[in-house]
């Protein structure tokens, strides 16, 4: 998805339609937002946040979240 971001972008937000409480594609569609719409994408990671606090599974990407977040 790195040469396309555009494509990135409609998939993730596809994704979000079928499943809003998928943890990951709030992640991913908030580093692929993150220039372009920056209040976006500052939801959509603190929705990953919220969605992953209790999985322990995802501290690498809880810790690059929370550090975005931190230049927003």
């Amino acid at each position: 998805f790195k040469k396309d971001a555009q494509r990135a972008i409609e998939e993730f937000e596809n994704s979000l339609k079928l499943n809003p409480d998928s943890a990951l594609a709030h992640f991913y569609l908030g580093v692929q937002i993150q220039n372009s719409a920056p209040s976006s994408s500052r939801r959509h990671f603190q929705t990953f946040l919220r969605l992953t606090r209790d999985q322990p599974g995802q501290h690498k990407l809880i810790q690059k979240a929370e550090k975005i977040l931190k230049k927003f």
